[in-house]
């Protein structure tokens, strides 16, 4: 068989229509944000996603087409009785018959074991022998189409995955979002009423000029460079306090106090009120 023959896997074609978000799911992706220790994006929370789920599944099917034997790759050492599997050759199974010393000088020292398949075929393949292209990691041995590349699967269903992600973690609550990021809310930063009350001071000084989280919380004593979980922690506190709007263009959050806004950012324009 050739080294680079790929294995034949493929999902099936309403997987990605049908895949449920589990609870271990975003356990998972809680796991991830702890790690990063930083908000992440609804895109980047959903490639990750994605990227795990194609992973279980490769696994899932190793272990189902393993079944037991051990997976044959150049570089192990086998005995007479083992029983293996060979992922190159459609996951073929046999049994190791005979091991013998390979002749090859320019290779050095190696096996060659004789395996038996169904039928009483024997074929001979190499063992001990350290540089082989079938020495890779298996995921490398799948071969590739759409249902398996986190790419495509975005482009054809991310809108619909993203819907489906969010309303899963919006219903465990275990992760807050704020202008499109998440973050473990036990890990946010403890900004209370009185740092509320000094944010309101600030904005009222200067004017009606938006500010971002970020000189907020220098004001506020945080420090000179504040952490983005800081300011995390931050947009989603005056997110939740009727005296802030958040009013900076897409991307980038800025604040102002409510009531310094022309009336008519607060109220909808009669002329654009619409009546069904």
């Amino acid at each position: 068989a050739r080294a680079d023959m790929p294995v034949s896997f493929t999902l099936p074609s309403d997987y990605w229509t049908s895949v449920s978000i589990s609870k271990q799911d975003i356990e998972r992706l809680t796991a991830l944000l702890f790690e990063h220790e930083q908000p992440m994006t609804d895109a980047e929370l959903l490639t990750a996603w994605i990227e795990e789920q194609i992973r279980a599944e490769r696994e899932a099917a190793m272990r189902k087409q393993q079944a037991g034997s051990k997976i044959y790759m150049p570089k192990e050492q086998y005995q007479v009785g083992d029983e293996l599997v060979f992922p190159a050759l459609e996951w073929k199974k046999g049994m190791v018959r005979a091991v013998r010393a390979g002749l090859n000088p320019a290779v050095g020292e190696f096996d060659v074991i004789t395996v038996e398949f169904d039928l009483n075929e024997r074929r001979e393949f190499a063992a001990r022998l350290a540089e082989h292209k079938l020495n890779q990691p298996l995921d490398s041995l799948f071969g590739q189409d759409d249902s398996l590349s986190p790419a495509s699967v975005l482009e054809k269903y991310g809108e619909e995955l993203q819907r489906k992600l969010a309303t899963a973690l919006e219903k465990d609550g275990s992760l807050v979002r704020v202008a499109g990021r998440w973050f473990p809310r036990s890990l946010l930063t403890d900004i209370n009423v009185g740092h509320l009350n000094l944010a309101e001071a600030i904005l009222e000084e200067a004017g009606g000029q938006p500010l971002p989280a970020s000189t907020l919380l220098q004001q506020l004593g945080f420090g000179e460079a504040p952490t983005p979980m800081m300011e995390f922690s931050l947009n989603y506190a005056l997110y939740s306090d009727a005296r802030f709007d958040e009013v900076g263009p897409v991307g980038e959050v800025l604040w102002c106090l409510r009531r310094l806004e022309p009336e008519d950012v607060r109220e909808v324009p009669a002329p654009l009120r619409y009546t069904p």
